[in-house]
């Protein structure tokens, strides 16, 4: 049975952990990063607006007397702070506000004290074996539905562009041809379906992997 401590930290925490080379960041078993820019550029500011994330996993042992942590769960984001931290990235597009385009060391120093002193809630395994990390690691991501692109969009970018294509999705038409199944229509796949078409005949054939957020 593994034993669970529940505590907030502060990112200073964070950014001390990995300055002592006591926290790391990618064991074997995680993915590699694959956040895009625009998620990176948005945490930072969910981070500055000091919204609430979700919890982090970490798993922690003594050696030598100093504490060392493994993460779990929430690799991508404890990359994404360290990164802007050390001025990897500035807050471009879709950033929005005073600090458009700075980076961490161009913010005032109020600013960065916020940004330093915002509370992240973890979840520490205390001196769990490898084995019991890797099950929880595969617990927390095993069972989590992630959300698709177009329910991103609908929180990220509402708008007239949003308004119109749910308004199509809802079409008679597309029920008498039978285009979409429930479970589409329930992870907005028709509101994002009828927003390739109207990009496609606003600036013609689109991928919406990279341009259909620019048309929200």
């Amino acid at each position: 049975m593994v034993h669970w401590i529940s505590s907030p930290h502060p990112i200073s925490d964070i950014r001390d952990w990995s300055k002592a080379n006591r926290l790391e960041l990618q064991p074997d078993f995680q993915r590699r990063a694959v956040w895009s820019a625009s998620a990176r550029i948005m945490l930072m500011d969910t981070i500055l607006r000091r919204i609430p994330m979700p919890k982090i996993f970490l798993a922690n042992t003594v050696r030598d007397g100093s504490t060392y942590r493994v993460v779990i769960d929430g690799q991508q984001r404890i990359s994404a702070i360290l990164d802007f931290l050390r001025d990897g990235f500035a807050l471009n597009h879709p950033f929005t506000g005073k600090n458009k385009g700075k980076t961490f060391s161009e913010l005032d120093p109020e600013t960065q004290d916020s940004f330093l002193s915002y509370q992240i809630d973890f979840n520490e395994a205390v001196k769990p074996t490898d084995e019991q990390v890797r099950k929880v690691y595969a617990r927390v991501n095993k069972y989590t539905v992630p959300l698709t692109k177009q329910e991103l969009r609908r929180a990220d970018f509402p708008g007239d562009f949003l308004k119109v294509s749910e308004e199509l999705a809802v079409n008679d038409y597309f029920d008498e041809i039978g285009i979409f199944t429930p479970a589409t229509r329930r992870k907005y796949g028709d509101v994002e379906y009828v927003s390739e078409l109207l990009a496609a005949m606003i600036g013609g054939i689109q991928n919406k992997k990279t341009s259909l957020d620019d048309f929200y």
